[in-house]
């Protein structure tokens, strides 16, 4: 019964209308009411560098609070601060974009970006990929600060699903988590839950902990086909707690949103 209850709650939640950004972008949409691109921290759209703005809004936090704090910042150094050019909808993270000639960098507002490098290592196989992204109510968000003993970072407050397709239908959904986040060090990690609440794969993908990790890989191999009620006890070293931490974020919050905690 829980398995079907899973694969209803997944079937539910991709049918329903969901705003499709990155939580960064969603952040920001909550603090000034519109939607932005990829562009407002990357040099080039998703995935490619983070711009000035981008950088200063890691080095100051990276969540719902680092937008205040460089408001007053000319991030972008074309003589504007960033909250004159956000109340104007320009980009604070482009010196071309102004008040008086904001550009076209919200053209695609909303566009759904796929990691398609990232998620390809984290289903193997396949190249089909979907994602939605929404916030959680305040149910859900009780759910997981009772199950991580602790608030829910800002980020997970606005999660990202993706989902491996086959055949035109959605098999799996997955989750990348970067940890922590806004520091130079960390873990990035991918963790793919298949309809029945088990880990498919935990694939590492970047961040200072990944090479220790890569050289001893017998904690990932031991978190297949696990559950949130199943997981093993991760080893002492940091790399394997940052692991543990990501993947019991990653399927508690699937539990929040697909498993009934409305």
């Amino acid at each position: 019964m829980k398995s079907r209850l899973f694969i209803a709650g997944i079937g539910v939640m991709v049918g329903a209308r969901a705003f499709a950004l990155p939580a960064s972008a969603r952040l920001f949409q909550q603090a000034y009411g519109y939607k932005v691109s990829c562009l407002l921290c990357h040099s080039n759209g998703g995935g490619s560098a983070s711009n000035n703005y981008g950088k200063t809004f890691l080095r100051s936090g990276a969540n719902s609070g680092a937008f205040k704090k460089i408001e007053s910042i000319d991030s972008d150094d074309d003589g504007i601060p960033n909250i004159r050019e956000i109340l104007a909808k320009a980009n604070p993270g482009d010196k071309k974009s102004t008040p008086s000639a904001v550009g076209d960098w919200l053209a695609n507002a909303g566009a759904v970006f796929i990691p398609q490098k990232e998620l390809e290592k984290l289903f193997p196989g396949h190249s089909k990929f979907s994602a939605i992204e929404g916030s959680l109510n305040a149910k859900q968000i009780e759910f997981l600060k009772l199950k991580l003993g602790k608030d829910p970072v800002d980020d997970d407050k606005v999660p990202t699903f993706y989902f491996a397709e086959k055949d035109g239908k959605r098999f799996a959904v997955g989750q990348l988590i970067a940890q922590p986040r806004g520091e130079g060090k960390g873990l990035n990690t991918g963790v793919a839950v298949a309809t029945s609440g088990k880990i498919l794969k935990v694939e590492v993908l970047g961040g200072s902990e990944a090479k220790a990790v890569n050289q001893n890989t017998a904690y990932l191999d031991a978190l297949k086909d696990k559950t949130s009620t199943t997981l093993p006890p991760p080893p002492a070293d940091g790399s394997s707690q940052l692991i543990a931490a990501s993947v019991e974020r990653s399927l508690y919050l699937i539990q929040a949103v697909f498993g009934g905690a409305k």
